[in-house]
């Protein structure tokens, strides 16, 4: 296949940027939907940390997940609604796309040493073999799937130029990145799957990254209170959003300005110390003990397992951190003073969509000024 393309250099990286047919474009394209893992598919994962965990949470450690830099589906989910509205608008007089479709070619696997795209010497033609590359689209996936939900496909595949900008030859984490790049300011990416991507950088060390391994563990590892409950890229099973775990736990190891104790840092000397193991092990502590207390009363829509409620739970966690937690105390101490005071005052907490509806910021505040009342006074009156 050959292109027309005029070159393009930005601070040393070069891309082309030419038009092909809508038709041309849609035989030899593929769409990477990063979709959510399910638990089966996470098998190579589980028995990975099941190693190093030996079974026994104490002895616990979280690892940065290889599976994610391989894993090259970096599109958000497709939305059907959003093809059909597109289709509509296909076959509209006058309709135009004059936005870019932007697009990857890498080799196949076994094409890894032939020359896969040839340049001409003007730098205006640009050929390749679409039977020995992927032809990857990293933005644009609903503009060109919009064209199978006209009333005549082939005749407004036909009709259409895009307009298409070719890169070459980048790594997943790298489309990734421009991916989010190009939609992390914009309001249809769901914010999850942005947190999802940042996992597919190098494993340096850093606090989303962190707070995005520790969802999944929550979410993934069967001895967890969260196990299966965490939406992970915003979508599937579960009843809370990887995105609003990641908000909430975040908070507790970051070097940003806190703005009140709902924000403290208080894990973060853990953070500096690199003491993962230690940051899973009081996360899942603190969470289980609540889970498993409210768990054994009976409400009516309750919400402890909802954003409201975990997101509520993190809220008090740095004042709770620092009213009950003591260093020089085992962890099994430490589970028993919290505990003995839960059940001394908690009675009358009643963590339901009634007493605290809605899921905003503003309610998970409420839900924490009252669980800190309640555990760090004499009162037992909400």
């Amino acid at each position: 296949m050959k292109i027309e393309v005029i070159r393009i250099t930005q601070q040393g990286n070069v891309f082309y940027v030419g038009k092909m047919k809508a038709a041309n474009l849609v035989k030899i394209a593929t769409t990477k939907i990063r979709r959510p893992k399910t638990h089966d598919q996470y098998k190579t994962f589980l028995q990975e940390i099941d190693e190093i965990v030996n079974k026994e949470i104490a002895q616990g450690d979280v690892w940065y997940l290889r599976e994610f830099e391989r894993d090259a589906n970096i599109q958000r989910k497709e939305s059907k609604k959003r093809l059909i509205e597109i289709g509509k608008d296909i076959e509209k007089i006058n309709n135009i796309f004059p936005n870019a479709i932007i697009c990857n070619i890498s080799p196949l696997d076994e094409c890894n040493g032939d020359e896969i795209v040839k340049i001409s010497e003007n730098g205006t033609v640009l050929e390749f073999d679409e039977n020995k590359v992927e032809f990857s689209i990293i933005d644009g996936q609903h503009r060109l799937g919009g064209f199978n939900y006209t009333s005549d496909v082939q005749k407004y595949l036909n009709d259409y130029d895009l307009v298409v900008s070719i890169m070459i030859g980048l790594k997943p984490a790298q489309q990734a990145e421009l991916f989010a790049t190009i939609n992390g300011k914009q309001k249809p990416v769901n914010k999850s799957i942005l947190y999802d991507l940042s996992a597919m950088s190098k494993d340096e060390y850093t606090e989303q990254v962190l707070a995005h391994l520790i969802t999944t563990w929550l979410n993934m590892h069967e001895q967890s209170p969260l196990y299966r409950k965490i939406k992970m890229l915003g979508s599937g099973e579960g009843t809370i959003s990887q995105a609003a775990m990641i908000d909430a736990i975040q908070p507790l190891f970051s070097d940003r300005n806190y703005r009140s104790s709902f924000d403290a840092p208080v894990l973060r000397e853990l953070y500096l110390k690199h003491d993962i193991k230690g940051i899973v092990q009081i996360i899942y502590d603190y969470l289980s003990i609540f889970i498993t207390y409210f768990g054994c009363k009976e409400f009516d829509h309750p919400i402890y397992m909802k954003s409201t409620g975990i997101g509520g739970l993190l809220k008090a966690f740095p004042t709770l951190y620092s009213e009950f937690y003591d260093k020089t105390k085992t962890r099994t101490e430490n589970i028993s003073i919290l505990k003995s005071k839960m059940y001394t005052v908690l009675e009358h907490f009643v963590p339901t969509s009634n007493k605290y509806p809605g899921g905003g910021a503003s309610v998970q505040k409420r839900f924490a000024e009252d669980l800190i009342a309640l555990l760090c006074s004499n009162s037992n009156v909400v």
